[in-house]
């Protein structure tokens, strides 16, 4: 991951207001997210931004503060469907302690903010990257 998003771009030779029709648009969305994250996490010594993987799934980021967790997966659909849950519902199952199920949030391209079940919210990505 790339700390100045912009610069990750222009050494790639992705041209300004170009990224939306790319095969690789969602790994420039995930760039600029990372980038707003480390913002946040910059903010505060005890926060941290890692990511959570095992075998084939994973989740984007997860946001630590204070020993609470919130797991964060991004995609650049539109709408957020059962397929778009699959890193989100792993992690959950993971690090679900006593019956309490971690939060998690997916970002998406639209405008829906909606919850989706199982401590998990779908947020567009204004919540976090206003236009």
């Amino acid at each position: 991951m790339w700390r100045d998003t912009g610069l990750a771009a222009w050494l790639a030779g992705v041209k300004p207001g170009a990224v939306a029709a790319r095969p690789d648009a969602g790994f420039w969305l995930e760039q600029a997210v990372f980038q707003t994250l480390q913002s946040w996490a910059a903010l505060d010594p005890q926060r941290r931004v890692p990511y959570w993987r095992e075998g084939d799934v994973e989740i984007d980021f997860v946001l630590e503060h204070g020993g609470e967790v919130v797991g964060v997966e991004v995609k650049s659909t539109k709408k957020v469907g059962a397929e778009d849950l699959r890193g989100t519902r792993a992690w959950q199952a993971a690090f679900t302690r006593k019956g309490d199920v971690p939060r998690a949030v997916v970002l998406h391209g639209g405008d829906e903010a909606r919850f989706l079940g199982q401590n998990t919210w779908a947020l567009g990505l204004g919540a976090l990257l206003p236009a």
